[in-house]
């Protein structure tokens, strides 16, 4: 199937590029800046743009090319040409090498052009958590694309449940300000999950002090970020974990809705 649509990931690739030279123009050396409160907020903002937007191009692409691949495989399925496990497993493992050169690719622009701290450790995390970032986005593409009969259905169903991973993540409405009867759908939240892990990685262990504001006690950056967005480096292992959790769960849907589900009209 990649072979017979290399405009699939040539689509892909350019945009990892193009969006990681876009987002690194826009925030260029804001990374090593982290000297007061609206600095940090700032580089928060870098982390929460760098995580959202390839992720979101990701889930869209995907699901126009499922979409015309589900109609060859009711036809083959229909056949007896091999089972629906075996072809979700297939479409899932195929996914892992292009993801990760994307995420590749994607980090190395963005980490340099915004400068955040080079240390291997650090870059280690970023890279993770943007692979994790791609796989959960992609997968949630598949399951979204096989759990409705239309393409169309499948981006308005996408688009919905975006806006409020979107809406409640911890940037917009930092995590301790969320009202309590909508903590469970921050904890639930993968989007979430990605920036927590990214800004744990990233500030989480700097103890360079904060230019305090007036009634505001000196603290450093690590201290900044876990009063005001909740964020500890303790947890990156937590968010680690979830990340890989949501993706498993929307591959879990996806297979078995393409072995339960058949939206084929006869």
């Amino acid at each position: 199937m990649y072979w017979r649509m290399p405009d699939y990931n040539g689509a892909r690739f350019f945009f990892s590029f193009i969006m990681g030279f876009l987002i690194g123009a826009v925030f260029f050396g804001f990374g090593d800046t982290r000297e007061t409160p609206q600095e940090i907020v700032n580089v928060m903002g870098a982390l929460y743009t760098a995580a959202l937007f390839l992720g979101w191009s990701n889930l869209g692409s995907i699901q126009p090319m499922l979409a015309v691949e589900r109609s060859i495989y009711y036809r083959e399925q229909g056949a007896g040409m091999y089972g629906a496990i075996p072809y979700a497993l297939a479409q899932g493992v195929i996914e892992l090498p292009y993801l990760l050169v994307q995420a590749v690719v994607y980090s190395l622009i963005t980490y340099s052009m915004i400068r955040f701290e080079w240390t291997y450790d650090k870059f280690l995390w970023y890279l993770l958590f943007q692979f994790l970032t791609l796989l959960y986005f992609t997968c949630f593409g598949m399951m979204t694309s096989s759990i409705t009969p239309a393409e169309g259905l499948g981006m308005l169903l996408s688009a919905f449940i975006y806006s409020f991973w979107n809406l409640l993540c911890g940037f917009l409405l930092p995590a301790p300000k969320i009202p309590v009867y909508w903590k469970w759908f921050y904890w639930i939240n993968p989007v979430a999950w990605s920036l927590y892990g990214l800004a744990a990685s990233q500030l989480g262990d700097v103890t360079t002090l904060v230019v305090s504001t007036p009634g505001m006690p000196p603290q450093t950056v690590s201290q900044f970020i876990q009063l005001f967005y909740g964020f500890s480096h303790d947890w990156l292992g937590y968010a680690t974990a979830a990340l890989f959790g949501f993706s498993l769960l929307f591959f879990c849907v996806f297979a078995y809705a393409l072995r339960n589900l058949n939206f084929q009209w006869r």
